[in-house]
């Protein structure tokens, strides 16, 4: 049964994958996403499933991936390592962004890229950088 109509949002990051969900965020979850630090445990968010219990009590959606490039740095690259990472539940929270752009660009340049951004202002945000954004990977 395919989810309501709803715009997909970023819930998360793996490499130059951005993977979007079409439920609440705070419903979406995926493999250890409570573990610290995120870039050794995560895994990518489950996919709904009418026939799971568990999904029966949760907002029907659907989750899209993207690949993208562009002059980005992921939580584990601007944050302090003595503080034992992030799990994607705080960053999925805004405690950090998702992505942010390399320092030496200008500041007309820079961007932050927050959990939540629906996938039509992540595209506008990589490409406003100078990358890209595919359906697939190239």
């Amino acid at each position: 049964m395919p989810s309501e109509t709803k715009t997909p949002v970023l819930c998360y990051v793996d490499g130059n994958v951005a993977y979007f969900t079409t439920q609440p965020l705070e419903e979406a979850n995926g493999d250890d996403w409570n573990d610290t630090p995120y870039e050794h445990n995560a895994g990518t968010p489950y996919r709904w499933s009418a026939e799971s219990e568990h999904d029966k009590l949760k907002t029907p959606c659907e989750i899209t991936s993207v690949y993208f490039i562009g002059p980005f740095q992921r939580p584990e690259d601007f944050c302090r390592r003595d503080s034992g990472g992030w799990c994607v539940d705080d960053i999925n929270r805004g405690l950090v962004p998702w992505l942010i752009t390399e320092s030496h660009l200008p500041s007309d340049k820079q961007v932050a890229i927050y959990a939540n951004t629906p996938l039509w202002l992540f595209k506008n945000l990589v490409r406003k950088v100078g990358g890209e954004v595919f359906e697939s990977q190239p």
